[in-house]
């Protein structure tokens, strides 16, 4: 083969070579458009991909971190006597309500202290503010703001939230707390207001796992502790007399289901009240 056959094989290489290479660049770019990725690299290439954005629904369920606001609780105070618990009214879920049925309250069974839904309980929503109670002293039907621009209560203890620590939020639970508060104070401006806190469940009720539990209940009351605070109201916590040495409910203190409460377990609670009273 003469030099001149040897030149013309090599640049018909080297044009070959020089067609491949453009045709695989080609189908690089095509790849890179689909997959919208860089195609030699970029400034951002060594950047960490951007974590997927959270919905409401992923952060319902993480509990918030509270610095409780102490300014708001009521401290031991010298015993305020029976005069000033049959001046109260208590307002709440079916913790409250069985104070009926533990005839607990200057009149028994027949006591007209106790608001609480027409069938025994409340749901800290937010339609709370809008609930509708059977007002005790002329059984009829109204809202919360309703009977307290009625009654006008002197004193009014309120305790809610196990119907609602188990799905509800921070936000969500003062949220619906505090449309509560705000309507009873423009419905009775003069009520002092008590927020109680939730009472803790027993031991087997705590350990079956669910989102009512101890742990989630103490980190509500940091909220009802929070909202008191926020609110210009004071806070009862009434829990601590309940409790055993694990944070649980006293066992003598259960009445059976793990969330309800003995009679001598609400005497406790009245006693607290009794000793820690609103002397402002």
């Amino acid at each position: 083969m003469n030099l001149d056959s040897i030149i013309k094989a090599l640049v018909i290489v080297i044009i070959v070579l020089l067609i491949c290479s453009l045709l695989l660049l080609g189908a690089w770019g095509v790849v890179a458009l689909v997959t919208d990725s860089p195609l030699f690299g970029s400034s951002t290439s060594n950047q960490p991909d951007k974590p997927a954005q959270q919905t409401q629904a992923d952060t319902d369920d993480i509990p918030a971190n509270t610095v409780p606001d102490n300014s708001a609780v009521l401290g031991e105070s010298a015993d305020m006597g029976q005069d000033y618990i049959d001046s109260i009214v208590f307002l709440g879920d079916s913790t409250t309500y069985h104070m009926i049925n533990r005839a607990v309250l200057t009149g028994g069974k027949e006591t007209k202290q106790v608001w609480s839904g027409a069938l025994g309980t409340l749901t800290l929503d937010g339609n709370i503010h809008k609930t509708t109670i059977v007002y005790p002293k002329t059984d009829t039907e109204m809202t919360i703001a309703e009977a307290a621009a009625q009654e006008k209560p002197k004193y009014m203890v309120i305790t809610l939230g196990v119907n609602g620590v188990a799905y509800a939020n921070e936000t969500q639970f003062k949220a619906y707390y505090g449309k509560l508060i705000t309507a009873i104070k423009e419905a009775s401006p003069d009520t002092k207001i008590m927020l109680g806190s939730i009472f803790p469940v027993s031991e087997s009720y705590d350990q079956k796992g669910g989102k009512l539990c101890n742990a989630n209940i103490d980190i509500a009351n940091g909220w009802i502790k929070q909202l008191a605070a926020e609110q210009g109201c004071k806070y009862l916590d009434t829990a601590s007399v309940l409790k055993d040495n694990n944070g649980c409910m006293i066992a003598a203190y259960d009445n059976g289901d793990g969330i309800h409460m003995t009679a001598d377990a609400y005497r406790a609670v009245l006693q607290y009240i009794r000793t820690h009273g609103y002397t402002d």
